[in-house]
């Protein structure tokens, strides 16, 4: 069965967010758990 990909287009400022995103998240510890990336993504207390 093969995946069917579409190609996402997004604006800069996305792919901006999303690339400082990758960087604070890219050593495991930064997000110990689910919570964790939640909270960070979306500033839940």
């Amino acid at each position: 069965m093969a995946l069917d990909l579409k190609a996402i287009y997004t604006t800069n400022a996305i792919e901006s967010m999303n690339m400082g995103l990758r960087k604070i998240i890219k050593n495991r510890d930064s997000l110990p758990n689910d919570e964790a990336a939640v909270n960070f993504l979306f500033g839940f207390e």
